[in-house]
């Protein structure tokens, strides 16, 4: 029955989204929704739980298709002697589908108390980790593990760092935002955020304005003034806030209606909203866009389902012998990593699984000391971390 502890993280975050879609109002203006095509199977889990297969929505944004041109008839050239394709190998030091099998531990942060964590980066360019405990936010060297920096914080909670690793932000328990330039060890800049809890935060692709939701509202400030960009009311609280590779747009989750809303970043419109139909699961624990906001990860109990951005269509299934935790992209948007309890040499165990985005096969099972509350993909792909319960952070990195 031990395996049962492990899922205090995921019923302690069931409990807070419901209390949280508790305080949202109705009454908000309908807004167009995309209806995802297909219906998805139900099927057993050794669980007892029942995986949702989804269906989504598309987005709005789709460009007309082109129209077919004639081409003048030309002579058919001799056909030429078949070449193999020329094979790419694989960047040194990068995790993708042929080097998740080389990965190996590459040291831990042994940190009791951190709460979420983030990656930055050195002057030299070197990834560094940026941890939140529950008086400070601190930066590890990662080869070695050393302590770099630490910063004075309350609570710091919805920890995140900017594209360029320049900039963390986090908020606080009296609904401030603190946005601190890590490399020049000024004090952090802070911005009153209202009287609502925040629910998630979000840097700009270029590290110039920083986004963060309430459970009615969303603003965007500017990262070095603090001067107020834009703010609107939101049709319900978002969490999982996002910026388009452009900039241009911003996307959250509403956990309670399984739904993703895309907004213009200037107006606040909604341009397009995408529903997961089919689930199993009282709330929505994740939809997490990949860097090239191509796809969607749907994430509640034991399920991750893939579904096209621009097409809504469905992809691939990844289920879980357990609840899944937490769930991350690699950069280049190949792999998927989650964090959930797996069968491991016969025991039943903590793990970081790493999955082929494409094919939704299984590439490696990471054992873990202890369950992990969230994980991540270095900016740069060449690490891995997991965030254990009480236990700190392990790292992983491709064998050389």
């Amino acid at each position: 029955m031990e395996y049962l502890a492990f899922l205090t993280p995921i019923l302690l975050a069931d409990l807070l989204v419901l209390l949280l879609t508790g305080c949202t109002t109705s009454g908000t203006a309908p807004f167009a929704t995309l209806t995802p095509s297909g219906v998805l199977a139900l099927t057993e889990t050794p669980g007892g739980e029942v995986p949702p297969d989804t269906a989504e929505p598309a987005s709005t944004e789709t460009e007309p298709p082109a129209t077919p041109t004639s081409l003048p008839a030309s002579p058919t050239p001799e056909p030429a002697a078949e070449t193999p394709p020329a094979v790419t190998p694989p960047e040194q030091g990068i995790i993708g589908p042929d080097t998740a099998p080389d990965l190996q531990t590459a040291g831990e942060v042994a940190e009791a108390d951190v709460q979420t964590f983030a990656w930055v980066a050195s002057e030299q360019g070197e990834v560094e980790l940026a941890l939140a405990t529950t008086s400070e936010v601190v930066i590890y060297e990662v080869d070695p593990e050393t302590l770099r920096t630490a910063m004075e914080a309350s609570g710091p909670t919805l920890l995140t760092a900017s594209p360029d690793q320049q900039r963390l932000a986090w908020a606080d328990g009296e609904n401030q935002v603190h946005i601190w330039e890590t490399q020049n060890g000024a004090q952090p800049l802070s911005v009153e955020a209202g009287d609502e809890a925040l629910t998630s935060l979000a840097f700009s692709p270029d590290g110039s304005a920083l986004a963060a939701a309430s459970q009615s509202s969303l603003q965007i400030w500017d990262a070095t003034s603090g001067e107020l960009q834009v703010s609107w009311d939101l049709p319900s609280f978002l969490t999982d806030l996002t910026f388009s590779p452009d900039g241009t747009r911003l996307a959250g989750a509403d956990p309670q209606n399984f739904t993703v809303y895309i907004f213009d970043r200037e107006s606040g419109e909604v341009l397009a909203t995408l529903t997961w139909e089919e689930h199993a699961s009282p709330v929505l624990y994740n939809a997490v866009f990949s860097p090239d906001w191509t796809r969607i990860a749907w994430v509640a109990r034991g399920t991750v389902q893939l579904m096209d951005v621009e097409s809504g269509e469905l992809g691939v299934v990844l289920s879980h012998e357990d609840f899944v935790s937490a769930v991350d992209w690699s950069p280049d948007s190949r792999l998927l990593v989650t964090t959930a309890a797996a069968s491991v040499e016969g025991e039943f165990v903590p793990a970081a699984i790493l999955w082929d985005a494409e094919t939704g096969d299984q590439l490696r099972v990471l054992p873990l000391q202890a369950a992990a509350t969230g994980v991540e993909f270095s900016p740069d792909g060449t690490h891995l971390a997991a965030l254990q319960f009480g236990a700190g952070i392990q790292l992983w990195s491709v064998a050389p």
